[in-house]
């Protein structure tokens, strides 16, 4: 169950990560998706499976 942060526990959280901009966030999601698009279509014709 997901559960909402209060906006106080929400900045000090983000304030920890410095890396975590609102600019970064859509940048990896952006990578995230080419990574999976890329994942799902890579040959398996080559592989055995069990």
């Amino acid at each position: 169950m997901l559960r909402r942060l209060r906006p106080r526990r929400w900045s000090s959280f983000s304030a920890r990560r410095p890396g975590l901009s609102s600019a970064t966030v859509p940048w990896l999601a952006k990578q995230w998706q080419d990574d999976h698009a890329a994942f799902q279509q890579r040959d398996l014709a080559d592989r055995d499976f069990v």
